[in-house]
């Protein structure tokens, strides 16, 4: 699994992108738990971000494959 970090996550994480190999399926908090454990500056932007998987947003019923790429979708500012 490939995931990528854009703006406040690329910033809060220390990276642009990571990869995880996991042992089986991911529901959305199951890949939130991990991706604390690893990058726990992200508790931060957690509630307000987003995550995409493939290119389509995701919801709480998302399942996250090994094969995915996922996108960590900070808030965004702007005018």
């Amino acid at each position: 699994m490939k995931i990528l970090f854009f703006s406040q996550a690329r910033n809060l994480a220390g990276c642009s992108e990571c990869r995880w190999d996991p042992e089986s399926t991911q529901t959305t908090e199951s890949l939130w738990t991990h991706l604390l454990e690893h990058y726990p500056e992200l508790k931060k932007i957690r509630s307000q971000t987003r995550l995409a998987r493939n290119g389509e947003l995701a919801n709480s019923a998302t399942r996250f494959e090994k094969g995915d790429e996922v996108a960590l979708i900070p808030p965004v500012s702007g005018g």
